[in-house]
């Protein structure tokens, strides 16, 4: 829990668009057999936001804003708030 209780903006951000995008492209599956609409969705759901935390070292530009250079960070901390 602690594992994605850190990085739980990943989970956050994609879980809604994953199931958006399963749910349009099993719509006929939800009037034929909802029961399975509904698992298939709890699995995308949850699946593809953990394997996408699982991969953090190469999505993470995705949820992170860059490192500042040290350079430009001395010179913001001088400059102060504006």
């Amino acid at each position: 829990m602690e594992w994605v209780g850190q990085k739980s903006i990943v989970l956050y951000c994609v879980h809604f668009p994953v199931q958006g995008l399963s749910a349009l492209a099993l719509r006929d599956l939800a009037l034929s057999a909802p029961v399975l609409f509904v698992l298939v969705q709890v699995v995308v759901g949850i699946g593809v936001p953990v394997l996408v935390l699982w991969g953090y070292r190469y999505t993470k530009i995705l949820f992170e804003l860059p490192a500042l250079p040290r350079i430009e960070r001395r010179a913001v901390e001088q400059a102060g708030p504006s």
